[in-house]
């Protein structure tokens, strides 16, 4: 049962010890329209971008935070798009 509890338990410590993530702007954006439950090709046009680029955004965002999903990467960001 540890063993299914400690990935959580860890991030919850991580968030509770840990500042927030710091988002270039951009990011921020693409995270913010990633919690407006827009995909890809959704954000790629509301920004005026291709959608690659909004690929390489939450690419380099995941690898900054260590999130492996959309949605781990919005709860590990939440206090840094409030």
């Amino acid at each position: 049962m540890v063993r299914l509890l400690r990935p959580h338990l860890e991030e919850a410590f991580r968030r509770a010890t840990g500042p927030a993530p710091v988002l270039t702007p951009r990011e921020r954006e693409v995270l913010l329209l990633v919690r407006d439950g827009l995909g890809n090709a959704a954000i790629a046009r509301a920004l005026g971008v291709a959608e690659s680029t909004v690929v390489k955004h939450l690419e380099h965002v995941y690898a900054r935070i260590g999130a492996h999903s959309r949605t781990q990467a919005l709860r590990l960001c939440r206090n840094a798009l409030d």
